[in-house]
């Protein structure tokens, strides 16, 4: 189950980014892929996929994906123990979504 659901999220993501270029798109197949890594929990593999949403974001200045990256980052970081950076991607989740 696990590998028919990421092979079908990098089909939407090549589809996305490449054939489509939709940025929307391909935010919420980035997002999506991170928690499917997330509830396997393979957290590097979600916190990488968090990250190139929150790229995304900031290339594209979408507040409402550079919300949703910061909090996957934020709760992945709380998981494994790193407060201080979870408290940060939390409080810039905040912020982005001002």
């Amino acid at each position: 189950e696990f590998e028919a659901s990421h092979q079908s999220l990098q089909e939407a993501l090549n589809l996305s980014a490449i054939e489509l270029k939709n940025h929307d798109l391909q935010g919420l197949v980035l997002n999506n892929l991170a928690h499917l890594f997330y509830d396997t929990s393979q957290s590097d593999k979600a916190r990488h996929y968090f990250n190139k949403a929150l790229e995304l974001a900031h290339t594209t200045s979408d507040p409402s994906l550079e919300g949703f990256a910061h909090t996957g980052i934020a709760i992945v970081d709380l998981e494994n123990g790193d407060f201080d950076n979870a408290r940060n991607h939390a409080r810039m989740a905040l912020e982005a979504s001002l």
